[in-house]
């Protein structure tokens, strides 16, 4: 399989992704950040993709519809953790071209990822 789209959940900015422990300079993935990485692995696992690109150079074009306005660009982590965790990839780093886009307004969000060799 050379391209894949997956429809998924939109995902934590980076604000409610990490926490820090108080008086701590360590950061954690937050509750709401291990959700959002579960609910990509079931989809990606129900989809039959895990071990799809291997350790390939990939291309990632992402369009956030967020439930209203916010930023963009900061929700881009937790996406590609979650991607990676799910076993569609062996690591982020094979991400050669990122694109972002802002989709329309979703009622409670949507993120819709199209992955492909290059």
């Amino acid at each position: 399989m050379n391209e894949v789209e997956l429809t998924l959940p939109i995902p934590p900015s980076d604000n409610r992704y990490y926490g820090k422990a108080k008086g701590k300079r360590h950061k954690y993935v937050t509750l709401s950040g291990r959700i959002f990485k579960h609910e990509v692995a079931v989809i990606v696992a129900n989809m039959g993709l895990r071990g799809t690109f291997g350790r390939a150079k990939l291309a990632v074009l992402v369009t956030l519809h967020l439930p209203a306005g916010g930023d963009i660009q900061n929700r881009l982590k937790a996406l590609c953790d979650g991607l990676e965790e799910s076993y569609l990839f062996d690591n982020d780093r094979q991400i050669d071209d990122l694109r972002i886009i802002r989709g329309h307004p979703v009622k409670g969000g949507r993120s819709v990822v199209k992955l492909w060799r290059i």
